[in-house]
């Protein structure tokens, strides 16, 4: 019986179930050289996570992910290489960088990244400041269903003179028993990806 790209693939997923992470790496770099996107995606998540068998390498995982975006045109990965500049994940925080890797997913309506667009064109971190902007991604996020998006497009609008309708947004995030309305989200603990 010849074993298949889809065999190998199956082979490497139970063997992260198990949590034999270098079998797994060992399959889905067999995988990436024909350049399938979940076995790059795959090698990428071993090396941001790292394992007792497999060190935590950032370094690794980002050329794993750029090569998933490049070869495969993965959502995942763009999304991915955007937080690493965001939040400094074995890199120096880049707000420009972040902002390049998350306008690659702005027309594909990915919450995450809209929310984390707002707040980039709200600060002018990365890219000018742009208020209507900002104003119309966090209201995209929110429509998509990302909580963070509907509450930092509630404070926005307080901020900038729309207090009734940012206290409705506001209102809206805790009758979901979103506790995140509350408190500071710039809070590691509280990051949504």
């Amino acid at each position: 019986m010849a074993v298949t790209a889809k065999t190998r693939l199956d082979e490497a997923n139970e063997a992260l179930l198990r949590g034999d992470f270098v079998t797994a790496r060992n399959l889905f770099e067999v995988l990436a050289d024909t350049g399938s996107r979940a076995a790059l995606l795959g090698l990428a998540a071993i090396y941001e996570r790292g394992s007792t068998d497999i060190p935590q390498d950032y370094a690794k995982s980002r050329y794993w992910y750029e090569r998933a975006l490049a070869e495969a045109r993965s959502v995942v990965a763009a999304l991915k290489l955007g937080h690493f500049y965001y939040h400094g994940f074995g890199v120096t925080m880049d707000y420009s960088k972040a902002f390049h890797y998350y306008s690659q997913l702005q027309s594909s309506d990915n919450p995450i990244a809209l929310l984390r667009l707002g707040w980039l064109y709200e600060t002018g971190r990365g890219v000018s400041q742009d208020l209507s902007k900002a104003k119309e991604l966090y209201r995209r996020g929110a429509k998509l269903g990302n909580i963070q998006a509907r509450k930092n497009w509630g404070f926005f609008e307080m901020k900038h003179g729309n207090v009734l309708l940012g206290v409705l947004l506001w209102i809206w995030t805790i009758i979901q028993g979103v506790p995140l309305a509350f408190i500071n989200t710039d809070d590691k603990r509280l990051r949504t990806y």
